[in-house]
Order: structure tokens, then sequence, then C-alpha cells
């Protein structure tokens, strides 16, 4: 992997450019899940009695 960006409305910013590559790979995995994680939305259960 030799890049990480985030891009919005035309403009990009690079993440995580200081780490070697194998760290950027972990990264982005992680990122990633969070991302998906964010746009599931919270997960909602019903009240315990």
């Amino acid at each position: 992997m030799t890049r990480v960006a985030v891009a919005a409305r035309g403009s990009s910013l690079d993440l995580a450019g200081a780490l070697s590559p194998d760290e950027r790979a972990d990264f982005a995995d992680a990122f990633g899940r969070a991302l998906a994680s964010a746009k599931a939305g919270p997960r909602l259960s019903a009240p315990e009695r």
C-alpha cells in the first residue's frame, strides 16, 4: 500500500504518510472498519427488564 487518503468535495487529505508500508496497511484496514461501523449507525437493543 503506498497511500492512504480521504477525499471529499474535490479535496483530499493524505493520512498515515509517516508510517511504514506495513503500518499503513494496518491503519487502512482499521480505518476502513471504523468507517463501515460509523456508516452502519448505532446498534440499538431493547432495554433490559
